[in-house]
């Protein structure tokens, strides 16, 4: 009766029940408040500069522990160096009247260390990792995950063994949290804990107010360990960290307003449902005439394929290569404001803090899985489908595309009910209760599902450029510029906030930002959608029935199936990383790094291989074998280029920009840039793979091949983690996705189509590109004086923006360009709109180099002839008019 007065009611009637819902509420969660425990005086003496500012900030986070004078504290803080009378005051406090004490030692620690009988063995700074030992209490070895921590840099060596002439400590101290020092294998004690008289005794090893320690300050578990040792020095009783008030996780008083805000979510999403529902049946034309605008506008091309809108029209390998010309024009012109914004600006001066990259990544790439139990395939189903009936049966392309839009809407309103109360009921009680806050911005994410319309939109239409551009626009543009102002203002809100953190505040400025880059895509992407004579209304009416419903959807979940694997592998790949990779959260961080901003010219090609599941459907589809061979074929030759460009210039420059551009807590990159790449190289071939099958209507094949490699994967992990810590990570992303290549390969050949393979164009040539283009600037390197890091970077620029142009070159000049595919290129970069000048300039530079080569048209790839002739069937059988360009 409830959904039905909702499918009846308007908006506002619906508004109206929320509001009413609301303050129904409010007064219960005002009644849930409860009055807080009586206070504690807590003294914190010794240094006052901005690091120890933020020390005493995250002390005094609990208000129960309020700033008191030495000698009416319970516990005292001595935060560095202290003058011998103010010290003298300190022990005086403790010995006599039980006083707790915690020491952070400072530059000149020598005189704490006499007055508790330890020994100092010398000064260290080499970065090292803290975990807990098996003399720590529960609370601080449990509650506290370790392996979380971030590194830790300047401390001192110290003898957890008093003087046995000097009985301070009682004799001898016990060592609560330790370090493995890389250099002589020895474990470090990092605080020890005894007795003074009277009072409980804490003593640090590591300067927590040096700048080398400064992510331990901003990690989410210092304001429970301060908290802990806090009341552990008075004689208290600590709380756990869940129900701790002062813990970086959202807490019972949430829940009232997240209830509130479900309903609201709910109510207004099944009016809407309903209002298109009945709007569909008043106008069911609109399902026909979807495409009628677009049709009469659509102008034949010209005999040279010079018209872009009629070059679209054509079915052929033109298209996909216009948008891999799009793709790299914008990567052109585009690469110098990116690689500065996300490997120099934004990680030195906007978002410096790795373990903020590990935590928001972490818990991104974790809750993938659940998104694509929801998702359920529709976004593939969509693509294909859409691209498959878009000439024959035009309505049902259309409905497919509604249905697309409504299952997002409505299963990301369900994914985000289920998510939000996980993370403040169930998430805040384990281990990785720091991540609630992450969990629930990640599902407002997926609310209302739309923003990412008009990019796939564009995908399943085969207007390839606009789907690029739109990504790219989205997710390497917008997304970082409008990362900065949120990170910095969540950043200062996190420091106004000691129970969060700035590191914690950047962490969520990086997810606002992305949300909100999701949102000015779709208004972008809005009036260009309409330039191409489509109406938007449709696309959110329901004139699918259960027919359109069931096919997607049976496609989808075989689809998704694959996805789940891979996606609660992925999951699973996090947790297992959690548990036995030590300091993960950064190491995480500078994962990401690595993935997505250093060597973003890898996952950026994806969006060029997704092209391929829409041209693979249509032509495999309507059974055009050769067609699909051909595209086959020229994706893997243009997958060699892209691996050409971006290997031999992060061989050949990437660690030394990291270590000269990059500020010092992201070095350890350089190490790994290496191996990152040579698994960058097996992407082209791992992710066409995938595309034909999907495109071929394989999703259970997919699935097995998805499932399979993330099942070997996270079992390498368990054998080469613990062994080789994060290089392991990558032995085994190496040996998962060069096995996938040969084995995904060898089914596709026998069971959905016989793969021609060219070994000149497809392997040798662009190993000849990648390795000519790795000499010059190896060579350039190193015939250059000292650049400076300024220097180096401009060099750096410079030689990225080069190679594009030299490597097209050198593909040509090294016979990887036949007369086909030089016909193709013609007409492609004619296709690009705007962006027709740098295409223009890259085809030139191709051609120049075909016409040069020694080599020129010996490796022809022999299926274009008849690849042609079906492609032009393809085109009479759904009604193309025009002629085809030469």
């Amino acid at each position: 009766m409830t959904l039905g007065y909702l499918q009846r009611a308007s908006p506002h009637v619906v508004v109206l029940l929320v509001v009413r819902l609301v303050v129904l509420l409010v007064p219960v969660a005002a009644r849930g408040a409860r009055p807080g425990p009586a206070t504690t005086p807590l003294a914190i003496v010794g240094e006052r500069d901005q690091a120890a500012q933020a020390l005493r900030e995250r002390l005094l986070i609990d208000p129960r522990f309020v700033p008191a004078a030495i000698e009416r504290a319970r516990v005292i803080w001595a935060v560095g160096d202290l003058s011998p009378a103010l010290q003298a005051r300190v022990l005086a406090q403790v010995r006599a009247r039980g006083a707790g004490l915690v020491v952070v030692p400072g530059r000149a620690p020598a005189p704490w260390l006499r007055a508790l009988g330890l020994t100092l063995r010398g000064a260290a700074t080499r970065p090292i990792t803290a975990r807990a030992t098996a003399l720590a209490p529960r609370l601080l070895a449990g509650d506290v995950v370790w392996a979380s921590a971030p590194q830790l840099g300047a401390r001192y060596r110290l003898d957890p063994r008093s003087d046995p002439r000097r009985d301070q400590l009682g004799g001898a101290s016990q060592v609560l949290i330790e370090a493995t020092a890389e250099a002589d294998g020895a474990r470090e004690p990092l605080l020890l804990a005894g007795s003074l008289g009277r009072g409980r005794v804490y003593v640090w090893a590591a300067r927590l107010t040096a700048a080398s320690n400064r992510e331990l300050l901003l990690w989410p578990y210092c304001g429970y360990l301060f908290y802990w040792l806090s009341s552990e020095a008075a004689g208290e009783r600590p709380l756990r960290f869940a129900d701790w008030p002062g813990a970086p996780v959202p807490g019972p008083s949430k829940l009232g307003l997240l209830l509130l805000l479900l309903g609201l979510g709910w109510a207004v999403t099944v009016a809407l449902f309903a209002r298109a529902r009945a709007y569909s049946r008043a106008h069911p034309e609109l399902a026909t005439t979807f495409f009628a605008n677009e049709r009469a506008n659509a102008a034949p091309a010209g005999p040279g394929g010079g018209d872009a809108r009629g070059g679209w029209s054509r079915i052929g390998f033109a298209r996909p290569l216009a948008g891999f010309l799009t793709l790299t024009s914008i990567l052109l012109l585009l690469f110098v404001p990116y690689y500065w914004l996300t490997n120099i600006l934004i990680p030195n001066r906007v978002q410096p803090f790795p373990q903020a990259k590990g935590i928001w990544d972490f818990s991104w790439e974790a809750l993938q899985v659940a998104w694509f139990l929801f998702d359920a395939g529709t976004f593939t189903a969509f693509v294909k489908y859409f691209a498959e009936y878009r000439s024959k049966d035009p309505a049902r392309a259309l409905r497919s595309a509604q249905f697309f839009v409504w299952w997002q809407i409505l299963s990301g309103l369900v994914f985000v009910t289920l998510a939000s109360l996980g993370a403040l009921l169930i998430l805040p009680h384990t281990r990785y209760s720091y991540s609630a806050h992450f969990v629930v911005l990640i599902a407002l994410i997926q609310y209302p599902g739309i923003f990412g319309l008009m990019t796939v939109f564009f995908q399943a239409y085969q207007r390839f450029d606009l789907n690029v551009g739109l990504d790219l626009l989205s997710d390497w543009l917008l997304r970082f510029a409008l990362q900065i102002p949120c990170v910095l203002l969540l950043r200062a809100w996190g420091r106004s906030h000691p129970q969060y953190g700035e590191a914690f505040g950047a962490a969520l400025g990086i997810g606002v930002g992305f949300y909100l880059s999701m949102i000015v895509t779709f208004v972008i992407g809005v009036p260009i959608y309409r330039r191409q004579g489509l109406r938007l209304l449709p696309l959110f009416l329901v004139h699918f029935d259960l027919g359109t419903a069931k096919q997607l959807l049976s496609y989808g979940l075989r689809v998704v199936s694959g996805q789940v694997f891979y996606r609660a592998a992925k999951t699973v790949e996090r947790v297992v990383i959690s548990l036995l990779l030590i300091n993960y959260t950064e190491w995480l961080g500078i994962e990401s790094q690595i993935h997505y901003n250093l060597m973003f010219l890898f996952p950026i090609a994806y969006r060029f291989f997704e092209t391929a599941m829409a041209a693979i459907s249509e032509s495999h589809g309507n059974g055009k074998h050769t067609l699909t061979q051909y595209y086959l074929a020229r994706f893997l030759q243009i997958g060699g280029l892209y691996a050409a460009v971006g290997a031999s210039l992060l061989w050949a420059l990437g660690p030394a920009f990291v270590r000269q551009a990059m500020e010092p807590q992201w070095a350890r990159a350089a190490e790994y840039l290496t191996l990152a790449a040579l698994v960058g190289v097996f992407f082209a071939p791992a992710w066409l793979s995938d595309m034909l099958q999907k495109g071929a209507g394989r999703p259970g094949l997919f699935a097995l091949m998805l499932g399979g490699e993330q099942a070997l994967r996270i079992a390498l992990f368990w054998v080469l983690i613990p062994r080789l810590q994060f290089t392991g990570f990558y032995v085994a992303l190496l040996a998962t996705i060069a096995l996938k290549v040969i084995v995904g390969w060898s089914i596709n050949h026998r069971s959905i189509v016989r793969v021609r393979f060219f070994a000149w164009q497809m392997a040798v040539a662009p190993l000849l590109t990648g390795a000519l283009n790795y000499a010059l600037w190896r060579l350039l390197a190193a015939a250059l004086p000292p650049l400076g890091s300024v220097g180096f970077t401009v060099f750096f620029f410079g030689a990225a923006l080069l190679s594009f142009p030299i490597c097209f070159f050198a593909l040509g000049l090294c016979g990887g360009f036949d007369r086909y595919l030089a016909e193709e290129l013609a007409q492609a970069w004619r296709m690009t709109g705007a962006l027709r000048p740098v295409a223009r300039m890259l085809y030139s530079a191709a051609a120049l180099g075909w016409r040069l080569s020694p080599l020129h048209d010996r490796f022809p790839i022999t299926l274009a002839p008849q690849a042609a002739i079906e492609a032009q069937e393809l085109e009479q059988s759904h009604g193309a008019v025009g002629p085809r360009s030469s």
